[in-house]
This record gives structure tokens, C-alpha cells and sequence, in this order.
């Protein structure tokens, strides 16, 4: 997570690699779960409990809205239909009722829709990812590692060997033209440990 910088053919790029496994897999968690993801993007009361209820409608495969939620009735005044199954991006988000894109910048940080990420590991995972699965046992270890990913010296070592092989990684990359301009990549890629082959990339954002 710790943030690099360089400059490549006169831009200026700005790298940060972040596990997935260390993410809230928002297709594999029930009510209480997106209740705490949602607190930490920000939501409370009726506003948190419309994005919930639609978030779980969308990803349900009934027609039923739940009493906060909206259904297909709702979304054709918009000119779409709910997907009825698993999000495909995190920018699906925004299609859904109570999701705003401030909502969704913030669920970004912390939040993935990679299959291979649907067993999170706290040792990955930052505060509000902790916060949301409701683990307080990693919470100091979280607060650590954003410490160091800030540039902080910590208590905690970092040494310890780890194998990238298997897991899914996000690599963002932020690049400043000479004219100023910004342009932003997000590519997920998982370590294959084979040489023919080293990496798959998984989605490019």
C-alpha cells in the first residue's frame, strides 16, 4: 500500500499496489456485514438502510423489494434493470438506488468485487475494511500498516517472507503529463509463479 513515485518519458506517475485479499468482498456478505461497509462510506440511518436493502435487491434474484429497496419498477423510469445476480465492477455501484459517486469513491478504497478475494485476510486489510467485517482483532495491526504504507516507522515488522503467487492484486497508477493533464489505471493482476506466464491480468479499471 505504500505509495511510490517516479517519472517515466517526462510524466510523473504515482504507484500503489494493494492486496484484494484485504478487501470487503461486497458479493459475498449478508446485512450486518454492508450495514458497517456502508457506516464507513459514510451512510447512516434512512440513507444507509435504502442503499443496503437495494444493494442486496440488485444482487438477489427475486423481484420482491425489501422494504427499503427498489426492484425493477424503479430503475425503469431510469432506463435500466437491476442485475439480479453478483456485481460484475465497483462501478456498478452507481447504477444502484442511495449510491452516489461520492459513496462509491469512498467504498472503492476498501471494497472488491474479485472472486479470488472472497477469503480476507485481516493481515491485508486496512481500518475501515476491519471495520466493516467487524474484526476489532486486526483493528491495531490495520492502523499499523497505514502507518507504514504513509511512510511511518512502526513496532510491527515487515520482513516476514510472503509469496505474491495466487493472489490478486490491485496496481493503481496515477500519471501528470508535462501539460498537466491526469490520467488513472486501475489494473487487478494475479501472480501466476509460473516464468511462460507470471501474471493474468484479472480487470482493468
Amino acid at each position: 500500500g505504500r505509495v511510490q513515485e517516479l517519472e517515466f518519458a517526462g510524466s510523473r506517475l504515482v504507484i500503489t499496489l494493494v492486496d484484494e485479499r484485504g478487501k470487503v468482498a461486497i458479493n459475498a456478505i449478508e446485512a450486518p456485514v454492508i450495514e458497517r461497509m456502508l457506516k464507513e462510506a459514510g451512510l447512516e440511518g434512512a440513507p444507509m438502510s435504502i442503499a443496503r436493502d437495494s444493494l442486496l435487491d440488485w444482487q438477489d434474484d427475486d423481484d420482491e423489494a425489501l422494504s427499503d429497496g427498489a426492484e425493477a419498477p424503479f430503475y425503469a423510469s431510469l432506463g435500466s434493470t437491476p442485475r439480479n445476480g453478483r456485481l460484475q465492477s465497483i462501478d456498478e455501484l452507481g447504477a444502484i438506488r442511495g449510491f452516489t459517486p461520492q459513496v462509491v469513491a469512498r467504498l472503492r478504497r476498501f471494497v472488491t468485487v474479485e472472486q479470488n478475494a472472497v477469503t480476507f485476510s485481516p493481515r491485508y486489510a486496512g481500518t475501515q475494511a476491519l471495520a466493516a467485517i467487524g474484526d476489532s482483532r486486526g483493528a491495531v495491526a490495520g492502523i499499523e500498516r497505514e502507518r507504514e504504507a504513509a511512510g511511518q516507522r512502526t513496532a510491527i515488522g515487515f520482513n516476514e517472507l510472503t509469496t505474491l503467487t495466487g493472489r490478486p492484486i490491485t496496481i493503481s497508477v496515477e500519471a501528470t503529463t508535462p501539460d498537466r493533464a491526469r490520467h488513472h489505471i486501475d489494473v487487478i493482476v494475479e501472480v501466476t509463479g509460473k516464468p511462460a506466464h507470471p501474471y493474468i491480468i484479472r480487470r482493468t479499471n
